[in-house]
């Protein structure tokens, strides 16, 4: 009797207990699927949430951001704003993978934010399939692919682009084109490049010298460090230091640039320094 009692009782309440765990479930996947749509419909709680991490402590500000971008499902004025931090910071990759995982994706900030670091690949890929924009579009996928190849083939595009619109970037790019396209490129040419955005053609030209001087191997090293290439940065100013291993200025900016990145060479820094001890006081 007592057994069949309880397969009785058992009949009747697995039936109800199933049904109370599905609504449970249900509700608490409606419940993780709307919040962040509700808190991002609520552009005064994100702004004012925005303006209280900008006043936390700096080593603070990425995890507090990170958050906030989780309970609003990546929203894009917290994507726009933690990728501005990463940006001060000189950290463009990572401000454009921001942008690439906003909702919905910040393409044309992602690509010019790779660009700031020097990655054109990266920025041509985020690009590809952009057709928003315009003109401001077409002039960033030109100075990535001028970056990129070796050729020089998108010159007439981007000499175009100069004549047609009045962007700037159009005008620097048109420039840098006039002097990659010389037949004998002196040194201030190729030092004009990176500020003309062509930082690869620049690069690519000063490692095909023969000979090198102090101010070459610094360029070289600082585009690397840009890229966030921080071996080559230390090969580069390594090469500096036994081509040119008593010049001041080489030393000093080589050491600058050294214990401004994480994880650089202590016994380069230690050989730099053992060189500039040596040179008479100024």
């Amino acid at each position: 009797m007592h057994a069949t009692r309880s397969r009785k009782h058992s009949k009747s309440w697995n039936p109800k207990l199933l049904i109370v765990i599905g609504s449970c479930a249900l509700a608490w996947f409606i419940f993780s699927f709307t919040v962040p749509f509700l808190i991002r419909a609520n552009r005064g709680v994100i702004r004012a949430e925005i303006t209280r991490i900008q006043a936390l402590p700096e080593a603070e500000q990425e995890g507090a951001y990170i958050r906030l971008l989780r309970a609003t499902g990546n929203d894009q004025e917290v994507s726009r704003a933690l990728a501005d931090s990463y940006k001060a910071g000189g950290q463009y990759k990572r401000a454009g993978e921001t942008y690439v995982a906003a909702r919905p994706a910040l393409r044309v900030e992602a690509a010019q934010a790779y660009i700031q670091g020097y990655d054109f690949s990266r920025a041509q890929e985020v690009l590809r399939d952009e057709k928003g924009r315009g003109a401001d579009v077409q002039i960033l996928k030109t100075q990535a692919t001028l970056n990129i190849e070796q050729n020089t083939n998108i010159c007439a595009e981007i000499r175009q682009n100069a004549a047609n619109t009045q962007s700037q970037r159009a005008k620097d790019l048109n420039q840098a084109c006039e002097i990659i396209q010389q037949k004998i490129i002196d040194q201030s040419g190729i030092y004009k490049l990176p500020t003309l955005g062509a930082p690869l053609q620049a690069k690519r030209l000063l490692e095909s010298k023969t000979t090198k001087s102090s101010s070459d191997y610094l360029l070289l090293a600082t585009i690397s460090y840009r890229q966030g290439d921080y071996s080559s940065m230390q090969n580069s100013l390594r090469a500096g230091l036994e081509a040119t291993p008593y010049d001041r200025g080489y030393l000093t900016s080589a050491t600058d640039l050294l214990t401004a990145t994480q994880g650089s060479d202590q016994e380069l820094i230690a050989a730099i320094q053992k060189n500039l001890d040596i040179l008479p006081s100024q």
